[in-house]
């Protein structure tokens, strides 16, 4: 039987460490992020583990190689944004060639479904969240800033969009995982593709999610705890809050 949850590790990337892009055009890291909002909010004890740069292969590794007792954690887990980038300026010199991403898409989803059986080992409760969607027109633009080739980028590509379908494939992996292994899923794609311009919550690289975008994320977080509230220890403290309706 499953015991109370106490507290929430969160192990992502840049997403969920609140990394936006500054008015200097560098990343920097936002106050009140997504999870900073939900711990404020909710008050339920949040361990924060995002890391920039981090990918499902590494997280593997420094995460889970030999995991800590998780009973009674809540475990959010969120890769995929890096695993499937490019090495933009290789593929610009040499459009011809073949590039492999970070992490190929068979080694990410094995990587995914190892996460999930190792957090339930250690008695964890694993919990999956789709990708936001990416821009590829705000992406093509950011990658190709520094005068990489816009014209061989997309020789290799075929079509602007071919961005957005790539990283889409990423995320049907995650749903596929969660969908073999019974894992609860927040369905944070879901949301942003709800609206009709959902560029708007996308900083200008088309790929992080900037201010508005966390705090629709929150929102659907928050959504997600309340609706699992009965999961988590009584706390006469925390707020049950009635916002928007989240599809988690």
């Amino acid at each position: 039987m499953l015991k109370k949850l106490k507290k929430i590790l969160v192990l992502g990337d840049s997403l969920l460490r609140g990394v936006v892009i500054g008015q200097d055009k560098k990343y920097v890291q936002l106050p009140d992020s997504s999870v900073s909002e939900v711990e404020r909010t909710v008050r339920v004890d949040i361990e924060n583990s995002s890391m920039f740069g981090m990918t499902a292969k590494k997280a593997l590794s420094r995460f889970f190689q030999k995991p800590r007792n998780l009973s009674g954690y809540a475990v959010l887990i969120e890769y995929g944004g890096n695993d499937c980038n490019f090495d933009w300026k290789q593929i610009s010199e040499r459009p011809l060639d073949e590039h492999l991403p970070v992490t190929p898409l068979d080694e990410f989803e094995s990587n995914l479904l190892n996460m999930v059986k190792t957090t339930r080992n250690a008695g964890g409760f694993p919990v999956l969240m789709t990708l936001p969607p990416i821009h590829a027109p705000k992406f093509l633009d950011w990658v190709t800033r520094n005068g990489e080739s816009r014209e061989n980028i997309l020789l290799w590509l075929g079509d602007t969009e071919h961005i957005y379908r790539w990283q889409e494939r990423y995320n049907l992996a995650i749903n596929r995982v969660a969908l073999s292994t019974g894992t609860t899923i927040i369905d944070v794609r879901e949301r942003f593709l709800s609206y009709g311009r959902y560029e708007d919550y996308l900083c200008e690289d088309g790929m992080h999610v900037n201010k508005l975008g966390h705090m629709l994320m929150a929102d659907t977080f928050i959504s997600f705890v309340n609706k699992h509230r009965h999961l988590f220890e009584d706390n006469p403290e925390s707020a049950n809050l009635k916002l928007e309706s989240g599809h988690a």
